[in-house]
C-alpha cells in the first residue's frame, strides 16, 4: 500500500505514527524536566496519551501526529467534543490528588520531509473548566 503521490513510498500505519509521535512528545517533556508518570492511561471512557509532572504541577498532554498535512495540521483535530471528553478525563485522573495543580496541553507532531519528527507544544492549551 502507498500513499498517493508519493509511488513506491509505503505510509506508516496511523498507530505507528501515533506511538513514534507520542514517543517524541514524552522526549520533549524529559529534556525540559518532566517526569512521564503515565502513557496512554485508559480512565473513565477514554484515553490521556501523556501524563507527566513537575513538581506540583501535572499535565495531562493531547498528541496529534500526521505524516501528512492533506487534512490539516494535527493540532486541528482537538475539537471542542474532543476537548470535552479530555476535561472530563481530566477531572477524573485530578480527584486523584486535588492537592496539585492540572493543566491540559497539546502537541502536534509532524515530519520533516525526509527526517525526524517536529514538534510543536502548546501548554495550556485549554483549561480543566467547571464540571457541567
Amino acid at each position: 500500500m502507498t500513499e498517493e503521490g508519493n509511488a513506491g513510498r509505503r505510509a506508516s500505519p496511523p498507530r505507528v505514527t501515533a506511538r513514534q509521535g507520542e514517543d517524541a512528545v514524552a522526549e520533549l517533556l524529559v529534556r525540559r524536566g518532566y517526569t512521564i508518570l503515565e502513557r496512554n492511561l485508559r480512565i473513565g471512557r477514554g484515553e490521556i496519551d501523556i501524563v507527566a509532572g513537575r513538581g506540583d504541577l501535572v499535565c495531562l498532554v493531547e498528541v496529534k501526529a500526521r505524516r501528512s498535512l492533506a487534512r490539516g495540521q494535527p493540532y486541528e483535530a482537538v475539537t471542542a467534543g474532543k476537548r470535552d471528553q479530555l476535561r472530563r478525563l481530566g477531572r477524573l485522573y485530578a480527584a486523584r490528588d486535588p492537592s496539585k495543580r492540572y493543566r491540559f496541553d497539546v502537541a502536534s507532531v509532524t515530519w520533516r520531509r525526509g527526517g525526524g519528527p517536529v514538534v510543536r507544544y502548546y501548554e495550556n492549551a485549554f483549561t480543566l473548566g467547571d464540571p457541567p
